[in-house]
């Protein structure tokens, strides 16, 4: 619904906001539930950045090289997801 009413940039930009509220609430909070809140706030966030970003490259992307953007974003989020696991692994 966003990306038809406001668009492809306007709905990255509000992506990003709510991101930012969620990460606020994170980084700002003293007990469980103000925790789960702001992951919940962010992970709305990023369930649509997810949809929208990789519409806008498809959209915006030279159609020879589409497909690479297109891998390389979901590569560079595979990449994050794996770094993010070892770095839980070596905390714990």
């Amino acid at each position: 619904h966003f990306l038809d009413v406001w668009g492809r940039k306007a709905s990255m930009l509000v992506g990003a906001l709510v991101f930012i509220i969620g990460s606020v609430l994170q980084g700002s909070a003293t007990g469980s539930a103000q925790m789960l809140t702001g992951r919940f706030v962010a992970g709305m966030s990023i369930g649509l950045l997810s949809s929208v970003v990789s519409i806008y490259i498809s959209e915006l992307a030279p159609e020879s090289m589409r497909g690479n953007l297109g891998s390389l974003y979901q590569m560079g989020i595979t990449f994050g997801i794996l770094v993010a696991a070892y770095i839980d692994q070596l905390s714990v």
